[in-house]
């Protein structure tokens, strides 16, 4: 499946709920008229033609990213038809015009092109310039994603592989599934319920005050779990190193530390599978807005970030692909204008500073040594917490229906 879909086995493809569907309510997927992504529910309403792009239909984990076709191997597994899915345009190309009764609701003048889109990552990469070598893009939000441009298809753990804007191309992902969300959870418990971003934060102006290492306090920042490169789902959150002389101000660095640990972590697993350095980071999302946060992930990956100042980063990729659309029509595709941002994203640079980075280089080599050594207690840990909650009085078994809770971007609609 991994080699196939490009996604190791984890909670976000659709794949896996679908399978589950199959098992335990097989009337669903069998009387469902359609199963598909959002880009194609929308591309419905808004055309009648139901329709998605490769790198949209291929977050559901019925793709084969080689062929960039649907999988008879994966659907069988998910108990999914063929005939219930949308047909498959590139990035950038049309999937229908807007029905004159959609775009009067809308007020739009007709005839409307509707044209493909991509993932979220894919389309800030497109508008950051993540699509040469050595340029990654960082998006530090609720979650943290890293993600760079591949000419030809690779699978490993220590990314995942998604279609890219162009037929032929990728895009490799890291993924941290809690970032902002720990720093957001320490705040909230430890005294500024009301602040809901590191903007305005008196965490972080007195972490800010304290020296690098957060005086011998370490996290480890798997509060849901761990991505890549373990793809643990038992992983747990820890926070090693704790002395009386210790605050929340010491905790709040440290996750900011944790997170910038973390994706040194991503970058290095991802650069020895590659071969290819990654040189330039240009990072996005709430975490962008920190200086200190921006500080601490230069120094501790030794790496220049450049902090881009459009907020809409996504928006403005996917308005390159309409554009490169608008420009190509009647050409062939190989002639068509490349999905490349109009200019270099505008922004501030952060440098790396030597001392600073290689004090974190010595915590670092402690840091990686974390998870390998918690790994059989996180599990061990599970299955106690498992024993115990089916002990404790007034407990009762676990439902056995209803679907697994993550979102794959999914959705089955009966005719």
């Amino acid at each position: 499946m991994h080699e196939l879909s490009g996604k190791p086995p984890d909670t976000t493809p659709a794949i896996y709920k679908l399978a589950w569907l199959a098992r335990h309510e097989p009337d669903v997927l069998r009387e469902a008229d359609r199963v598909g992504d959002v880009q194609a529910y929308l591309s419905w309403r808004l055309t009648g033609r139901w329709a998605t792009s490769h790198g949209s239909a291929d977050t559901l984990g019925l793709f084969d990213l080689r062929r960039l076709d649907w999988s008879p191997e994966l659907l069988e597994l998910a108990g999914v038809r063929l005939e219930q899915l949308p047909a498959l345009v590139a990035a950038g190309q049309l999937l229908g015009m807007i029905t004159a009764d959609v775009a009067r609701v809308l007020g739009l003048p007709g005839p409307v092109p509707l044209v493909a889109g991509i993932g979220d990552g894919q389309a800030a990469g497109i508008a950051l310039g993540a699509t040469v070598p050595g340029t990654a893009y960082l998006n530090l939000g609720t979650s943290m994603v890293l993600g760079v441009h591949s000419a030809e298809y690779r699978w490993d753990p220590a990314f995942r592989t998604l279609a890219g804007a162009r037929p032929g191309a990728y895009t490799l992902e890291t993924v941290l599934n809690a970032a902002a969300y720990v720093a957001t959870w320490c705040r909230e418990q430890f005294g500024e319920p009301g602040v809901d971003d590191v903007v305005g934060s008196g965490l972080e102006a007195a972490a800010a005050d304290l020296p690098c290492g957060a005086e011998g306090l370490l996290t480890l920042p798997y509060w849901n779990a761990a991505q890549t490169p373990y793809w643990d789902p038992l992983a747990r959150g820890a926070v090693v190193g704790w002395h009386g002389r210790h605050t929340r101000a010491h905790l709040y660095r440290s996750i900011l530390e944790g997170v910038g640990f973390e994706l040194r972590l991503h970058l290095e697993r991802l650069e020895e599978v590659t071969g290819q350095p990654v040189t330039t980071i240009r990072m996005v999302g709430g975490g962008a807005r920190s200086p200190l946060w921006v500080r601490i992930v230069s120094d501790t990956t030794g790496r220049p970030v450049r902090v881009c100042s459009e907020g809409e980063i996504s928006a403005a990729g996917a308005a390159v692909l309409a554009r490169g659309y608008l420009d190509g029509r009647g050409r062939a595709l190989d002639d068509r204008p490349t999905a490349e941002p109009i200019a270099e994203p505008a922004g501030h640079d952060v440098t790396p500073d030597p001392s600073t980075a290689a004090a974190y280089g010595a915590l670092y080599a402690v840091y990686r040594r974390l998870y390998p050594q918690l790994r059989t207690v996180f599990a061990d840990l599970a299955g106690a917490v498992a024993v115990s909650a089916a002990g404790a009085p007034g407990s009762s078994p676990a439902r056995s229906a209803g679907a697994p809770g993550s979102s794959g971007g999914s959705s089955a609609t009966r005719g």
